[in-house]
């Protein structure tokens, strides 16, 4: 059976703990089963392959391999017995093009631009840019830019000849150690290999070893041979092998193998004086080893030598493999002649510190390094375990095996599965992050010219690996994202000034290879110089990690020059010193702050009130047209949806409002906002009002579904696999402070996912449904985005994963590094002040839990758990800041338990527990669970409301009761309320007193990031929903009267509650227009007829109105059905007036004074 494919049946996998300061191996001469080496693995945090390739002769062979890294480099080993393949990584191999990188200057022809947009003409926008970046670079036609390729470094082949067949064969992953390997028999031995990269001294460590099965020492002898594969033999998935010059490098003494390269000199490279080299350090016990001449196949790129190192009667064989690059290693023209090469000699350098370092009994201490790498790596990746009650027989199975069985049973995921794949994920995303993130294809690749250049894919990919990063307790990894961003942010400053002529701004690529920021990789489908909403969606990541970790010091990543930071940080010479010093940035100051300034600047900048849309949804162009009036709205033109269109006759992907970059606008003024406010103690104003100038969000009329542009003349497409104009669901927030964008959100996603087609079979659309349905709390959606990846061939043998779902395409992480957040996303949601546990849990997890997930809040999740036999859901949460929490639990409760702390905390009739909380309390909640469904309408509509006690234990139910202790008590719940919500952008407002109040007892509530927004405009569906919470209204029977308020609308039952209580009215043509703006007149009528309702009836006498209003300088404006509702309200002190002699009565109520009215009506109520 030698040289032959072998399938061989499951092995039995030994159950074993392993603890972060141990190896996870052990070896026990007397064990039963000599060939395990004495080796056990966890099968929850490892997994292992009982077949493998046998030669890599197509281009996706390699990708079955077994893969490790420590975030600069990395390994995928195909670990066949005896002809073994070795492809050594590292992030910062970039083969170049000739393709010229710069940024065309089109802000020259923005208002060509603009104004052929709203045209409505095909291709009319991208001919204008074509010619004008033609222009820009003095070319006659644009040359549309490729980054340059990730590549592979050497390929090591270990030739290790068997006695006789092979047998038992098993290869392995160790995700809590980081490291892979294979075992197996022959005739005579048993055979062990073993690998990691070490994160502790920065090389890749492989020790190889046998037994004798008889005891004879001549069977326990290792005699191999050790190679590098030359270039035209390695795989390549698109055009050919670079002309690279390159030397395979052997000393005499057989010490070392090495890899030299070159890369070739083209017009246009950054890289002509730039290669890389691979050297492996071969250390034996016993034994001899020999240099020996193999012969040269490859005499285009091979300008030295072919040479291998034979190894004879060695007991155990150490390898010790680093590489790197060298962007000044010379000219090319001298590379042949070369006899030395600096690079090399560095690296050997290095490999000899190692080897010193650990040096015991004259050969190499392979588990102290393994334990001195360990220490670094679990503890990152143990800092979070899940558990989903998966079958303990499945979790023993092979990947092929598990894999199978989920394909066979595809109506029900499997958990032993999703537990595995859920590791897996999270290891790949470490592995791949460290010096900078996670690639197309994590860290690795075994061909040469990936698809997609293998390259950091930045308007969807990049984004969704790192979905997990910060929630899933992955500090370290998250330092690697930033310090990506660092390396090219100084190019973002030039791309706005270029593309749109705006000053002190950032616009961020939608690909990059990592060299540089400019957005180059353009085209007419793909017209990244209107990725407007780049910037945000990379720095969101960066703002999440504040979220949770609070301020930090960022540590100074390698290759970041901090001079070239100095404009876009807004960095003084005596700040550079600092952080070149002490080698960290501080994350508000130097980083965020600054960051999302510009961002903002950018919006601000690209608006321009010439381009407007008017009350009526009619966009227009006016030259002298230079403030907006009332109702009016600046138009985002020009704008991208990621690789979509509407149908016709509107088709060109360059159009009006998309509604991501809405989104993502929206999204950057609240976060700039709350990063002021940390940092300079106060925001800009100019930021919210800016805000609400931006287009509103449209929905189509017929369906409902929010728009992916906002603009009704477009009709939407959704047969595509992107799905960004949900950024207000995911990354953002919004949807779950608005509950109409929640409901057009929802049934955007239905509409998708029923119009998806072969075309929608990428990973990566369904890891971003997934995100999106975890955020609309949809259980049933979060499986249904799942289940293609699982059940189909997504996942390889390694379980890393391919870019589409049916195995083909790229090697793509995507679906490895993502799922890990989707299970998070559905089992936990955060953001400031608020945490909800199993938002989205799918029906089918009876039981479960997962530890240490953070929350966007500065809190640890130390425990999750949730049994649906015992009907308990539990939770232990750390604070790591004083601060005020908002728990819910996504699962209607009956009771709850708290304890842990000091702080009071009470429930509402919407289920909400405030936790008051000081850094480093932990308060653990268990909830009493009478039936396991998902509670989608209260877990929205989140009202804030706590109080204070001083016990540490409480029960709490659904009547209001407190039970402490067995002692009743049956105080109102709006009562002595001691702990204040508050809002960060309420802080020196006049009604900060009233907001303040009737937040916490959850009349009201902010609108995400712990925002107020307390200037803003209110709806009439959004007041009725106020009134009825404030009296505790309810319906009637029967429907509601009014022909524009659906049963689906959120506000549906607030509007029924206040019309069938009498204290709203529609207008004559039968519609209440719930959306418009509700103005003051309107409101205080209301008002004054929710007092009538509430039993407090006040008689006006003769003239008494007339007079009342007469004391108002506009009192004369009211309208004349509202005269006596203003009235009542002014006689009873509930409205005092504006700016103390003027009523307003035409202008909008904003959420300030709806605050203050309504305080002051319940006042008066009692």
């Amino acid at each position: 059976m030698k040289g032959k494919k072998l399938i061989l049946k499951t092995l039995a996998v030994v159950v074993a703990i392993c603890m972060l300061q141990s190896v996870a191996w052990t070896v026990d001469a007397g064990q039963s089963n000599p060939d395990d080496f004495g080796i056990t693995l966890d099968p929850m945090t490892s997994c292992y392959s009982t077949t493998y390739k046998e030669n890599l002769e197509t281009k996706t062979d390699w990708r079955e391999g077994m893969v490790t890294g420590n975030g600069e480099i990395a390994v995928v080993e195909s670990c066949n017995p005896v002809n073994d393949v070795l492809i050594f990584q590292n992030t910062k191999f970039n083969s170049p093009n000739d393709d010229y990188f710069d940024t065309p200057e089109l802000a020259p022809v923005l208002d060509k631009m603009r104004q052929a947009t709203l045209t409505l003409t095909e291709g009319s926008v991208w001919k204008i840019a074509e010619a004008q970046a033609n222009k820009s670079f003095s070319w006659t036609k644009w040359d549309y830019g490729y980054d340059y390729s990730f590549h592979p470094g050497p390929q090591m082949r270990l030739e290790i000849p068997a006695s006789g067949d092979v047998s038992n064969y098993k290869r392995w992953t160790n995700y809590e150690t980081a490291e892979i390997g294979v075992q197996y028999s022959d005739d005579d031995s048993y055979w062990l290999r073993r690998t990691f990269a070490s994160r502790k001294d920065n090389v890749i460590i492989t020790y190889i070893t046998k037994k004798s099965k008889n005891g004879s020492s001549d069977n326990s002898k290792i005699n191999m041979t050790i190679s590098i594969d030359e270039m035209s033999t390695m795989q390549k998935e698109s055009k050919e092998v670079p002309n690279i010059q390159y030397k395979i490098l052997v000393p005499d003494d057989a010490s070392y193998i090495a890899q030299v390269a070159h890369y070739p000199t083209l017009q246009n490279s950054l890289l002509n004086d730039g290669g890389y080299a691979g050297v492996t350090k071969v250390i034996t016990s016993g034994g001899t080893q020999t240099k020996i001449t193999l012969p040269i196949t490859d005499t285009t790129r091979n300008v030295g030598e072919n040479a291998g190192i034979q190894i004879n009667d060695a007991d155990s064989v150490i390898l010790i493999t680093t590489l790197d690059r060298d962007v000044n290693m010379g000219k090319l023209s001298d590379f042949k002649s070369a006899s030395e090469y600096s690079l090399v000699t560095r690296l050997l350098n290095e490999i000899s510190e190692v080897q010193k370092k650990y040096k015991k009994d004259n050969f190499f201490d392979y588990d102290s390094a393994l334990n001195e790498h360990v220490a670094l790596h679990a503890a990152q990746f143990d800092r979070v375990r899940i558990d989903l009650n998966g079958d303990p027989e499945d979790r023993k199975l092979s990947n092929e095996e598990l894999l199978a069985k989920q394909r066979a049973n595809p109506d029900t995921l499997n958990k032993a599965l999703l537990e595995r794949i859920y590791y897996a994920g999270r290891y790949a995303l470490i592995c791949a992050s460290g010096y900078s993130t996670t690639r197309l294809g994590g860290i690795w690749t075994g061909a040469w010219n990936p698809d997609w250049q293998g390259d950091y894919t930045t308007d969807a990919n990049l984004n969704l690996q790192i979905a997990g990063v910060n929630t899933g307790n992955m500090k370290e990894s998250a330092w690697g994202y930033i310090s990506f961003i660092l390396r090219t942010v100084k190019d973002w400053e030039y791309n706005a000034k270029r593309i749109y002529g705006i000053d002190n701004a950032i616009m961020a690529p939608g690909r990059t290879d990592g060299e540089t920021g400019y957005i180059y990789h353009i085209n007419a489908g793909n017209p990244f110089f209107c990725w407007n909403a780049g910037a945000d969606w990379l720095l969101m990541p960066i703002f999440e990690y504040w979220q949770c970790y609070g301020n930090d010091s960022i540590p100074l990543g390698e290759d970041i020059n901090v001079d070239e930071l100095k404009s876009v940080l807004d960095l003084s010479d005596e700040r550079i010193k600092e952080i070149k010093a002490n080698k960290c940035f501080d994350l508000e100051k130097d980083i965020l702050l600054p960051l999302l300034e510009k961002e903002a600047n950018f919006w601000e900048g690209f608006v321009d009130p010439r381009y407007y849309m008017d009350v009526n949804g009619e966009v227009h162009y006016d030259e002298n047209h230079l403030t907006l009036a009332e109702g009016e709205k600046y138009l985002f033109i020009p704008s991208y949806s990621p690789e979509n269109h509407p149908r016709k006759p509107y088709e060109d992907v360059i159009q009006i409002n998309a509604t991501m970059d809405i989104s993502a606008a929206r999204n950057c003024m609240d976060m700039v906002t709350v990063m002021e406010k940390a940092v300079k103690g106060k925001a800009d104003p100019k930021w919210q009002e800016l805000k609400e100038k931006f287009p509103d969000y449209g929905y189509h009329e017929d369906t409902g579904d929010l728009r992916e542009w906002s603009y009704y003349v477009y009709t939407e497409s959704y047969g595509h696999r992107h799905i960004s104009h949900l950024y207000c669901a995911w990354p953002a927030f919004e949807t779950q402070y608005n509950e109409e964008l929640r409901k057009g959100a929802e049934i955007a996603m239905e509409l998708k996912n029923a119009n998806t087609t072969a075309s929608s079979k990428q990973g990566h659309g369904w890891m971003h449904n997934g995100l999106i349905q975890a955020r609309l709390k949809n259980s049933e959606g979060v499986i249904g985005a799942l289940k293609p990846g699982l059940t189909g061939y997504v996942y390889y043998t390694s379980l890393m994963t391919a870019h589409n779902v049916d195995g083909s395409s790229a090697y793509c992480t995507d679906t490895a590094c993502a799922t890990p957040a989707i299970i998070n996303e559905a089992l936990l949601f955060s953001n400031a002040n608020e945490i909800e546990i199993l938002p989205a849990l799918p029906l089918d997890w009876d039981k479960g839990s997962i530890k240490g997930l953070m929350a966007r809040t500065q809190a640890e999740i130390q425990e999750l758990s949730w049994d649906k036999e015992k009907k308990t859901a539990t939770v232990k949460i750390k604070s790591n800041a004083d601060q005020t929490i908002n728990l819910r639990c996504g699962i209607s409760w009956q009771d709850a338990e708290i304890k842990g702390i000091s702080a009071d905390s009470i429930i509402n009739k919407n289920q909400n527990i405030i936790l008051t909380v000081k850094e480093g309390e932990t308060a653990e909640i268990t909830f009493d669970i009478p039936e396991f469904k998902q509670n989608v309408d209260n877990s929205y509509n989140f009202n804030k409301i706590n109080t204070s006690n001083n016990t540490n234990t409480y029960e709490y139910n659904l009547t209001g009761a407190i039970n402490n202790e067995g002692d009743q008590d049956d105080t109102d719940n709006d009562t002595d309320i001691d702990t204040v919500v508050t809002f960060n952008d309420i802080k020196n407002h006049w009604a900060k007193e009233a907001i303040e109040y009737m937040a916490s007892r959850g009349i009201i509530s902010g609108v995400g990031n712990n925002m107020f927004e307390p200037d803003r405009a209110i709806t009439r569906a959004e007041f009725a929903a106020v009134v009825v919470r404030a009296l505790g209204l309810k319906s009637g029977s029967g429907s509601i009267s009014f022909n524009d308020v659906k049963s689906s609308d959120w506000y549906y039952d607030y509007v029924k509650a206040a019309a069938d209580n009498q204290i709203i009215s529609g207008y004559e043509d039968g519609s209440f227009r719930p959306m418009e703006n509700i103005t003051r007149e309107q409101a205080m009528s209301i008002i004054a007829r929710a007092l009538s309702v509430s039993g407090l009836n006040v008689e006006l006498t003769g003239d008494e109105a007339d007079k009342l209003l007469s004391g108002f300088t506009d009192g004369d404006k009211a309208a004349d059905y509202a005269r006596n509702g203003i009235a009542v309200c002014v006689k009873l002190g509930i409205v005092t007036g504006r700016n103390g002699n003027m009523i307003a009565p035409k202008d909008n109520i904003t959420r300030a004074e709806v605050a203050v009215i309504m305080k002051n009506l319940l006042d008066k109520i009692g």
